[in-house]
């Protein structure tokens, strides 16, 4: 685990080019032809801002150690709150970046 960053908005199932482009706007390195080629199958859209980097990743043993996963990261997760305090003690993230609570 390299990075933190929020997941604001997903938009599941779509197969028209026109919605995903619609949906991703400017926030994608996709070219228009790659969206098309996506579309022929149902596309999941996933707006995520990126915060920042750790200045010390987080390697995979660790991860399993600390049971913030349960094995290989083969999808999207997501996380419960208390594996994000984890994070942060891990991390050692400064708490000026980080305000309130993750919504559940």
């Amino acid at each position: 685990m390299t990075s933190i960053g929020v997941v604001e908005k997903i938009t599941n199932d779509l197969i028209d080019p026109d919605k995903i482009e619609k949906e991703v706007r400017k926030k994608t390195v996709y070219t228009r032809k790659e969206i098309e080629i996506m579309a022929q199958r149902p596309t999941k859209v996933i707006i995520f801002y990126h915060n920042f980097h750790f200045s010390k990743s987080i390697n995979l043993n660790t991860l399993l150690r600390e049971k913030i996963i349960s094995g290989y990261p083969q999808s999207i997760q997501e996380i419960s709150h208390e594996k994000y305090l984890k994070i942060k003690d891990i991390c050692k993230i400064d708490k000026k970046y980080c305000i309130g609570n993750l919504k559940h």
